[in-house]
């Protein structure tokens, strides 16, 4: 007899009640207001003593805030130009005034659009280069008490080391040595 129809039919049954599980227990921890992502929105990081939770991240916080606040006047100077308007309609200001503080506010309006962009490739750069060095310390906390390097260590630890030509300082000959490290790039050069 084959029973491969059957085998196929549990697999499924199988599959759909695990698939059903997993989202009642994710619906019920979002439920009890955990967070669920693999990382924390810019501006807020991991709680250490639960990752189910978040925190204001202190360092980035005042970008955070910045950008909030050049967000609000933006908010384009829209109610200014709205005024205006009403003035220019209502004629208490001419055409040409009109025309004229138009204009200052439209540039106004793109230097605060430009300058939220900057702070947030900023604030994205900063988090990259703070994520890059968490995941360095975590790759050497594993090895705080290693006495002799291995291609192991080496491997996951450092992308590349470099020597110069030896150059003869003081009738000494010296090569300077950089080490990339993975995650971080260069932190010295050795002589």
């Amino acid at each position: 007899m084959d029973i491969t129809p059957f085998r196929n039919i549990i697999n499924e049954m199988y599959a759909k009640d695990t698939s059903r599980k997993i989202k009642s227990a994710l619906h019920a921890r979002k439920m009890q207001g955990k967070y669920m992502a693999t990382t924390a929105p810019f501006g807020y990081q991991k709680d250490e003593k639960d990752h189910n939770h978040l925190v204001i991240d202190e360092v980035t916080a005042p970008v955070v805030e910045l950008i909030f606040s050049i967000a609000e006047e933006g908010v384009r100077i829209e109610n200014l130009y709205a005024k205006l308007y009403e003035d220019l309609t209502g004629e208490l200001l001419t055409e040409k005034r009109f025309q004229m503080l138009s204009a200052r506010y439209d540039s106004e309006q793109e230097e605060l659009t430009a300058k939220i962009k900057e702070l947030e490739k900023s604030a994205i750069a900063d988090r990259e280069q703070l994520s890059s060095i968490e995941q360095f310390a975590e790759q050497i906390s594993g090895y705080a008490g290693i006495t002799e390097l291995n291609f192991k260590i080496i491997n996951q630890l450092i992308e590349i080391i470099l020597v110069s030509e030896p150059v003869e300082v003081d009738g000494q000959k010296i090569q300077r040595l950089t080490i990339h490290y993975k995650f971080i790039g260069a932190l010295e050069t050795l002589e």
